[in-house]
């Protein structure tokens, strides 16, 4: 045997690997496409092309944008154009809808106080100004009611106009105090409390109006800026 042919033959077992080697990648290795364009596209519209493509779509997060439609991919890797094998993962970020913002009580706020508390929670209220017995300016009703989800962080508040139309006394008698005194400081009225009683020094809630002035049933015409006097005589 000639001896040069006898230095190359320690070769021939790599050779037979890498030629192996080579073979096998061939037969079996995923063939690679072109990574589709996504970015823009719904999710749901995507899955044709994914399927075409053979392609391991994962999730790997979720933005929060209010003004675009849920579901729209923002970002994509590996990017489009680039080769990519089947059945290799094609990692997407998609947007979300914010959790919606729900709505608070307003009724029975004065509208300056309001739509700072409005203002600080970044609620966009639409003000209605609206004849009411309400004292002026004070919320006494609302859109959508407390605790129900806001469309855009959007409310609808009804405030008072004021209200200079008769109205007909009620009558307070056999009413605990307290709750006599709460319905008055809607209307910002103070009223002079006579007591039944040589002592006075127990709380509110315990005295209950046996006799009032205005008398119920008297028509008057509430003006804010002349305060309607009032008389309780308790017991």
């Amino acid at each position: 045997m000639n001896i040069h042919n006898k230095n190359y033959l320690w070769l021939a077992p790599f050779c037979s690997f890498i030629l192996g080697y080579l073979i096998m990648q061939k037969l079996f290795s995923a063939p690679e496409s072109i990574t589709p364009a996504l970015v823009g596209k719904q999710i749901h519209a995507i899955l044709p092309l994914v399927t075409q493509h053979n392609l391991n779509l994962r999730l790997i997060d979720q933005k929060e944008e209010a003004d675009i439609p849920e579901g729209i991919i923002l970002n994509q890797t590996p990017a489009a154009g680039t080769t990519i094998k089947q059945n290799q993962p094609l990692f997407i970020v998609t947007t979300k809808k914010p959790l919606a913002l729900r709505a608070p009580l307003c009724t029975g706020i004065v509208l300056d106080e309001l739509t700072q508390r409005l203002q600080t929670e970044g609620i966009h209220p639409r003000i209605y100004h609206v004849p009411h017995p309400y004292p002026q300016n004070m919320c006494f009703a609302q859109s959508p009611q407390p605790n129900e989800p806001l469309e855009k962080n959007r409310l609808i508040v009804y405030v008072s106009s004021g209200n200079n139309k008769p109205i007909i006394w009620p009558d307070f008698t056999h009413v605990p105090l307290q709750a006599v005194i709460d319905f008055l400081e809607n209307y910002h009225i103070e009223p002079h409390i006579v007591y039944d009683s040589l002592y006075n020094n127990h709380a509110h809630d315990e005295y209950t109006v046996i006799d009032q002035r205005p008398f119920a049933g008297t028509l008057l015409t509430l003006d804010e800026s002349k305060p309607l006097s009032v008389q309780l005589r308790v017991r």
